[in-house]
C-alpha cells in the first residue's frame, strides 16, 4: 500500500512555537484567562501560542487572514509543534475574537503580564539592573467616543487632527525587552503614569536597588520621592520646571568664583575596530562638569519622608555647539535691513544698507566698503 507523503514548508515556525514554550507561554495564558464554558478545540493559551507563530512569521495581525491561508499551507507543522488536534477552525475569526476579549480585562492582564517576565527574566537569566521608562502616541482614523481609548491630546506624532492612545511602557536596558507596558487615553498626561509603571515592574521583577531612566517627563518630585521610598535609584534630566533660570545661577555661582572645579567627562562608546597593538588613541572629551548633593523632601510632619540627590551641573559640548548654531541662524533670520547710523553721511538721503558677508557671517561697514566688524 503506496503511503501518502506531504510537503510543508516550515519556514519560522518551528523556532517561534519552541521559543514560546521555553516561555511557558501556554501555560500562563491558561492560567490567568479562564475560557468560557462553550470553548471547544485546543485551550486559548495553544490558540494564542499559534496565532503569534502566525503573526510574527507572516507579518499579518488580520483575524479573518488566519484560519484560511495561516494554517492550511502549515496543519502538518502545527500538530507536530503545537498540538495533533489542533484544527483549523480553532483560528477562525470567532476564536480569535475571543481571545481578544479576554485580553482587555486589565486586572488579569497586568497579573499575566508580571507572570511572564518573571518567568522570561528567569529561563534567559536577564540582567535587570537598568530599566527605561517612555510614553509615546499612536494615532488613527477612529470615532471619539465619550470613554473611549481614542481621543484627541498632544500629539508626538504631529497628528493633532487625529484621535490618539498613549502608550507607556518600560524595558529592560540596554536590550529593549518590555517588562510592562500600559496603554491609556489619547488625552492623559505624561506624568502620572510613571508610578503606576514602575509598581508594575516592581510587582514583575519583585527586586530593588533598581535604576529607573527616564525623560524629563519622569522628574516629578512626586516620581523621584517614590523611586527613592521603594529603595531604587533614577537618573533623568531636570527641566525649568524643576530647575528655574535662578536655580541654575546659583549651581553656578561657585564655578564662577573658582570655588568649584570641574572635571571632565569622557566618552564610553568603543568602536568595533579589531584589537591592535598599536596604543590606542585617548578617549574623547564630550563634556565637563561637576556633582552637587540636594535634599529632597515629601510630605509634613511625621511622615515627611526626605532623601538625598546627587544633580550633575554638565556642559555638554556637542549640545552647547547646536545651541550656539540655532542661536546664531535665528539671530540672522532676525536682522532686517537699518539705516548705516554709524558713520556720518553727507546727504540724509543717502542711506546705506548693512548686509551680511556670506563669507565670514559678521554684520558691519568699514570704509573700504567690505563687510565685517
Amino acid at each position: 500500500m503506496a503511503q501518502l507523503i506531504a510537503n510543508e514548508r516550515v519556514d519560522d515556525i518551528p523556532l517561534l512555537l519552541n521559543q514560546m514554550q521555553k516561555l511557558n507561554l501556554s501555560d500562563l495564558v491558561d492560567e490567568y484567562f479562564k475560557s468560557h464554558g462553550n470553548w471547544k478545540g485546543i485551550s486559548l493559551g495553544k490558540v494564542v501560542v499559534g496565532w503569534l507563530a502566525y503573526i510574527l512569521s507572516q507579518g499579518d495581525h488580520r483575524l479573518n487572514q488566519v484560519e484560511d491561508l495561516g494554517l492550511m499551507g502549515s496543519k502538518e507543522t502545527f500538530k507536530v509543534g503545537l498540538d495533533p488536534a489542533v484544527r483549523s477552525l480553532d483560528f477562525s475569526d470567532d476564536h480569535l475574537e475571543t481571545v481578544l476579549d479576554q485580553f482587555s480585562n486589565d486586572e488579569q492582564w497586568d497579573s499575566f503580564e508580571g507572570a511572564l517576565s518573571r518567568h522570561t527574566l528567569r529561563v534567559y537569566r536577564l540582567s535587570r539592573e537598568c530599566i527605561r521608562l517612555d510614553t509615546t502616541t499612536a494615532y488613527g482614523h477612529r470615532e471619539v467616543e465619550a470613554e473611549g481609548l481614542f481621543q484627541f491630546g498632544h500629539s508626538k506624532d504631529y497628528r493633532p487632527d487625529l484621535p490618539q492612545v498613549k502608550i507607556s511602557q518600560a524595558a529592560l536596558d540596554p536590550l529593549g525587552l518590555p517588562v510592562s507596558t500600559t496603554v491609556v487615553s489619547g488625552n492623559r498626561g505624561d506624568d502620572p503614569l510613571y508610578i503606576p509603571e514602575i509598581e508594575k515592574v516592581q510587582a514583575s521583577v519583585q527586586s530593588s536597588g533598581l535604576l529607573y531612566v527616564g525623560d524629563s517627563k519622569m522628574s516629578a518630585l512626586e516620581t523621584r520621592g517614590y523611586i527613592a521610598q521603594s529603595d531604587n535609584h533614577y537618573l533623568c534630566p531636570l527641566p525649568a520646571v524643576q530647575v528655574s533660570q535662578a536655580d541654575l545661577g546659583e549651581l553656578l555661582a561657585p564655578m564662577w568664583r573658582g570655588e568649584e572645579s570641574l572635571r571632565q567627562v569622557e566618552s564610553q562608546i568603543k568602536g568595533n575596530e579589531p584589537a591592535s597593538e598599536e596604543p590606542s588613541a585617548p578617549p574623547e572629551v564630550i563634556a565637563e562638569g561637576f556633582d552637587v548633593t540636594m535634599t529632597q523632601s515629601l510630605g509634613d510632619g511625621v511622615e515627611a519622608f526626605t532623601w538625598k540627590e546627587n544633580w550633575l551641573v554638565v556642559h555638554s559640548f556637542k549640545q552647547g555647539d547646536r545651541q550656539r548654531k540655532a542661536w546664531i541662524s535665528a539671530l540672522r533670520k532676525l536682522q532686517t535691513p537699518l539705516p548705516n547710523l554709524m558713520s556720518p553721511v553727507e546727504d540724509v538721503n543717502d542711506y546705506r544698507w548693512m548686509k551680511p558677508s556670506v563669507n565670514s557671517g559678521n554684520y558691519g561697514r568699514s570704509d573700504s566698503g567690505n563687510y565685517g566688524r
